[in-house]
């Protein structure tokens, strides 16, 4: 212990660049999960639209939104979300597309807008077609 502490009073400069670095880290890390929305399994999702009556979001291109969607979704490609997605600011939405990482990319931007309750639906409409949950056909 002696030791170490003879370092830091030797090399001062050197251990305060460090606790600086080691600072900027945590700072960043904590940006980030603030940024970041939380992932939810097809399951969770069903939960949370019975119980808390989210809004599910769907990114998808239309076509590929008629050829099946969770009931309830609103169509809402990732052009449009920003200008049309504030009606929904109070509720817990769910944001969906083909795989999850569109989701994910639009709720960071979500977050950055001061939108709390954001989750994205892991794996996307792939995830929710595997664990056989009902989709839509049409509009």
């Amino acid at each position: 212990m002696d030791q170490l502490v003879e370092f830091i009073g030797n090399h001062l400069a050197l251990f305060a660049a460090l606790i600086g670095v080691l600072g900027l880290i945590f700072i960043q890390e904590k940006l980030a999960q603030k940024n970041k929305a939380t992932e939810i399994s097809p399951q969770q999702a069903v939960t949370l639209m019975n119980q808390e009556k989210a809004v599910v979001i769907d990114l998808r291109e239309p076509l590929a939104f008629k050829a099946g969607h969770i009931l309830q979704a609103h169509n809402l490609t990732s052009d449009k979300l920003l200008t049309r997605i504030s009606k929904y600011k109070a509720h817990k939405i769910i944001l969906v597309c083909a795989q999850g990482q569109t989701a994910k990319t639009q709720a960071h931007l979500l977050r950055q807008q001061n939108f709390e309750n954001i989750y994205v639906l892991a794996g996307g409409m792939s995830a929710w077609q595997q664990a056989n949950l009902p989709i839509i056909k049409g509009n």
